[in-house]
């Protein structure tokens, strides 16, 4: 049997933890989903720390401290429960824990690709069953439907009969997977997926700007017409007996704009907006429960109304900085590809649904930038990547 090294049984590990919330979906339908991810990730914290030992990176070391030291000041001049520091602990140091750990950036992304080939087959059918989370499902699809696209456009690069029916394999995920998540998923997977084509368009595949800028056209065109297509879809979806939630508030969206389909977050963006100009330096009391979809649903109101404006400006200038990163050309093409996935998995959802508090892709790529230079991997000529980009025009 194969030795693997550390860094590649830890590039495995991270995978797993990116795609968890993808492969246990259908066994959420019979365990709460906040106690399967729990156990899942205290178990690969601790298979991570019979491997490796308690290393810890030092960047990651202190930002966690100020970051924890920030959270106990917070809720205790706010006069919230000491709970909230718990739960955040809970939900942000698995994230900072597995990405303190050096690993192999090739070693993650193909075992992130053969990964999302199995979660694609255990989710792919859970549409058409009786009672699913139509929010989970989409934002499960989500990196499944990337990591095909990366496939096959980065590390499907051998012609042979093998990697002819791979492609085939990738083409299937992103065109099925595409329609599921477009009739039977959240709108801001969609989104996501949006913004992680333009990512690797536009700035991680610049060489190609023609092309792109094609691309950008092509899809112009597609939007401007997309009514009658979301007509057919969805009169598709009728005949076969399932609502398409998506499709209507796309639709809605579209014909009527973002108040008429925004399901009540106009009224939560006024709420969050009088909230912050109430305690608009030192941020309002701390509140995790998303019992009812009663939270702002947007990353910049919430960081505002939990932390205050200080913290806001901090937030846009880390994700101007991860943009910057993503098309530097000092940036390896593997550091490009892995901050695009997890900008566009945690940003886009986290600008619609959910909490920064909650997100550990939003936790992993603030980690990973600060372990970047210390786990640094330079691209060489002979890598996989750099084998296609040269080959192919994408």
């Amino acid at each position: 049997m194969m030795r693997i090294s550390h860094r590649e049984f830890n590039g495995i590990i991270c995978s797993l933890f990116l795609l968890q919330y993808t492969f246990l979906i259908p066994f959420m339908r019979y365990v709460s989903s906040t106690l399967l991810v729990a156990a899942f990730g205290l178990l690969l914290l601790l298979i991570l720390l019979m491997k490796n030992g308690l290393t810890v990176n030092r960047n990651i070391y202190v930002f966690y401290l100020i970051f924890l030291l920030v959270i106990v000041i917070k809720v205790l001049i706010s006069d919230s429960s000491l709970s909230v520091v718990a739960l955040i602990v809970l939900f942000t140091l698995p994230s900072a824990f597995v990405m303190s750990y050096e690993f192999d950036y090739d070693a993650f992304m193909h075992f992130s690709i053969k990964l999302s080939k199995v979660c694609f087959v255990l989710i792919c059918w859970i549409p058409f069953s009786s009672g699913f989370n139509y929010m989970r499902f989409g934002y499960g699809m989500l990196p499944v439907i990337i990591f095909s696209y990366l496939d096959l456009l980065y590390f499907n690069t051998k012609d042979n009969k093998y990697n002819k029916l791979n492609s085939f394999a990738n083409v299937a995920i992103i065109v099925l997977g595409s329609i599921e998540m477009l009739m039977y998923g959240a709108r801001g997977s969609v989104l996501s997926l949006m913004l992680f084509v333009v990512l690797d368009r536009f700035l991680v595949n610049r060489a190609f700007s023609i092309k792109n800028i094609l691309l950008a056209v092509l899809g112009l065109v597609a939007y401007l017409n997309i009514v009658p297509l979301l007509d057919a879809f969805e009169r598709l979806s009728k005949k076969i007996g399932i609502y398409s939630y998506a499709i209507t508030k796309f639709k809605m969206q579209l014909r009527g704009g973002f108040e008429y389909a925004s399901s009540g977050r106009e009224i939560l963006y006024a709420k969050s907006i009088a909230k912050i100009k109430e305690h608009p330096i030192l941020g309002n009391k701390i509140v995790l429960d998303e019992t009812g979809g009663d939270y702002v649903h947007n990353l910049f109101l919430q960081v505002a109304e939990d932390l205050g404006i200080v913290f806001l400006i901090i937030l846009i200038v880390f994700l101007i900085y991860v943009l910057y990163k993503i098309g530097s050309k000092k940036t390896t093409r593997n550091e490009k590809i892995i901050l695009s996935v997890l900008f566009a998995v945690s940003i886009g959802r986290l600008m619609f649904s959910s909490t920064i508090w909650r997100r550990p892709e939003f936790w992993m790529m603030v980690c990973f930038c600060l372990a970047m230079r210390s786990n640094r991997q330079i691209q060489t000529d002979n890598s996989p990547v750099s084998q296609k980009v040269r080959k192919t025009a994408c």
